[in-house]
């Protein structure tokens, strides 16, 4: 058998190749943004979305419901290419999150939250003086922050959003991520570098309806040594 080796300049050219498809693959992902990339979606699809989302109307503010609209307002500057901004007033094609307290746009439209409890969210597609819009709605502020996950979602997975009529309501009250991180976000027998921080492990419960978090606090060197 005739064994024929590769010319040494060949394989400097072909490791050369990989190390830069390899170093673009990293600059452009390194894993920490998770599910909520927020990359556009395709050109088609951007489409058909433009018209239902074109300003977000968020009503008063509280910090959770500030969330829920920066979320939203980041989400949809990725998914459809473009700034989308704020509005007071309902406009046509306008996304009008928060709850009847909060928004009196809500309010006025009187959506059937009665049962949907403290954490479940409504959207709708609704059509109100002359205007279309789309209304992201609850009882509770958690409940428009875990609404503005789902429909940020249903974009990312290239759903329609043009006829919307969602509602949801968890069925257990303890949803619970068990974080053995320690809180300096560093893991015992890890091997991947430094965790998440608090603020973002909280927002990745988020988007999948998690509502509290257990964690672990490093011992004290005297702990350890008793």
């Amino acid at each position: 058998m005739i064994v024929r080796s590769v010319p040494l300049r060949a394989a400097a050219i072909f490791a050369a190749f990989v190390a830069c498809v390899w170093s673009s693959v990293a600059s452009a992902e390194d894993g920490y943004d998770l599910w909520l990339r927020y990359r556009p979606v395709s050109a088609a699809v951007q489409a058909t979305y433009i018209d239902h989302a074109l300003t977000i109307v968020p009503g008063a503010e509280t910090p959770t419901l500030a969330a829920a609209r920066s979320e939203l307002q980041r989400g949809l500057n990725g998914l459809i290419g473009r700034p989308i901004g704020t509005a007071a007033r309902p406009l046509d094609g306008a996304v009008v999150i928060g709850t009847p307290k909060s928004s009196p746009i809500i309010a006025g439209l009187r959506p059937p939250l009665k049962k949907l409890g403290r954490e479940g969210f409504l959207i709708r597609s609704v059509t109100a003086d002359g205007k279309r819009m789309i209304v992201i709605a609850a009882n509770q502020d958690v409940g428009v922050l875990y609404g503005v996950f789902a429909f940020l979602r249903r974009m990312q997975t290239g759903q329609p959003i043009n006829d919307l009529n969602i509602s949801e309501t968890p069925r257990s009250p303890l949803r619970m991520l068990n974080h053995w991180d320690n809180l300096d976000r560093t893991v015992e027998r890890g091997y991947a570098g430094p965790r998440f921080g608090i603020g973002t492990s909280c927002r990745n419960g988020a988007t999948l309806g998690i509502r509290t978090m257990r964690g672990r606090m490093r011992r004290s060197e005297s702990m350890r040594r008793s």
